[in-house]
């Protein structure tokens, strides 16, 4: 015995109305419809038809343009655009692609293409020469039975005529649109484009936008996201930017997704070449391009014991060799020990390293205070404490 079993699709199609709904056309103005579409969860290519005979545009009035999708198990879907047929003012919107005499919506932009990485798709169209463009509607969908069109973007605020659509699966196929925007409305839909995003079995691609900051000594790098969930870490290279030298790793993995990284216990006034490779489960990128930065130099430390020696009309101040090859004088202050007394520049710059000095011509017996200060080409240090003396009678 058999037993015949019918195996049916009863689930109807879905229309999508592209543009505007209600759209609003002036008096004697030609209507062209935006469109719609129409997506099956079994037919691929389900039949969509347009009546728009009923809208007057002689004659105001409010008016449906009626869409009906029909699948191939006979499954039958309708959908309606409502049009306004309105006499003109300086501020009717015009929402429809005819061609009117006043207000218009843009025309469909053309020749949209779409590049795509593992987890972004870029989209890029033909450049329309309108200068009453906004913005621009991003629609997509997944392409598999029963998908429809959603927006992306509802307005991308800008005329630039590329797009790019972030966080996206890998391996999946897309299909997108692009609508165009004025103040007066929304332009009929693009025509699609089908692009499918790449394996995520595959190493990250490489870094981009290398950046760095610096103190005088850590550099701190960045570089832009690049919006890949696989990436487990980042490799960081550098060098010091002399002859002979190579790039070693500084970090074989810095185990962290984040686009940034702090090379500390630098080198002060050195200059530094830096390259940072992505990581993932299957493998490394190819390197960035490279960023070169220089540390600036330290400003001198405090003199330290400072020490003076009299005579009636000379004092020697002695104060602890720094050991500080960077630094090219010492600034000398003094003073009278007389209240109402403030320091002065005794000398500007000593423009030696020694770590002595000697101030002559000045009064017997009297009282004197001194500080100094060390001084290279990043600035100058803190002054020294203060040595009080008196010259002899």
């Amino acid at each position: 015995a058999q037993r015949t079993v019918n195996v049916q699709d009863t689930i109807s199609p879905v229309i999508s109305v592209t543009g505007s709904d209600p759209a609003t056309l002036q008096v004697g103005g030609t209507y062209s419809d935006a469109g719609a579409s129409c997506t099956d969860n079994h037919d691929d290519s389900p039949s969509l038809s347009t009546d728009a005979t009923a809208i007057d545009a002689t004659t105001t009035g409010t008016y449906s343009v009626t869409y009906t999708c029909v699948d191939s198990s006979g499954n039958t879907a309708t959908a309606q655009r409502t049009v306004n047929v309105q006499v003109a003012t300086a501020s009717t919107p015009q929402t429809n692609t005819g061609e009117n005499t006043a207000l218009t919506v843009p025309d469909r932009p053309q020749n949209l293409q779409a590049t795509s990485t593992n987890t972004t798709v870029t989209l890029t169209w033909d450049d329309p020469d309108d200068s009453a463009i906004t913005g621009y509607k991003i629609l997509s969908r997944v392409y598999a039975s029963g998908n429809s069109f959603v927006a992306l973007s509802e307005n991308t605020g800008s005329a630039d005529t590329t797009y790019t659509a972030a966080s996206l699966d890998p391996d999946t196929t897309y299909i997108f649109r692009v609508i165009a925007i004025n103040t007066h409305g929304e332009s009929a839909s693009s025509g699609p484009a089908k692009t499918t995003t790449g394996s995520a079995d595959h190493p990250p691609n490489r870094p981009q936008n290398l950046q760095a900051v610096s103190t005088n000594t850590t550099v701190t790098l960045t570089w832009d996201d690049p919006d890949d969930s696989t990436i487990t870490g980042y490799k960081i290279l550098s060098r010091v930017a002399a002859p002979g030298t190579s790039l070693s790793v500084l970090v074989e993995n810095t185990g962290s997704a984040g686009a940034t990284y702090t090379a500390a216990g630098l080198d002060p006034a050195t200059t530094y070449i830096f390259r940072v490779i992505a990581i993932n489960e299957h493998g490394k990128s190819l390197s960035s391009d490279f960023v070169k930065i220089t540390t600036p130099g330290s400003l001198p430390l405090q003199p330290q014991n400072l020490q003076a020696v009299s005579t009636n009309a000379t004092i020697t101040l002695t104060w602890d060799d720094p050991d500080d090859s960077t630094i090219t004088g010492y600034k000398i202050l003094s003073r009278v020990a007389v209240s109402g007394t403030s320091l002065s520049v005794l000398v500007e710059n000593t423009g030696s390293a020694d770590a002595t000095y000697t101030a002559a011509g000045l009064d017997p017996n009297t009282t004197y205070i001194f500080r100094i200060i060390a001084i290279n080409e990043q600035g100058e240090s803190d002054k020294s404490r203060p040595v009080r003396i008196s010259t002899a009678s």
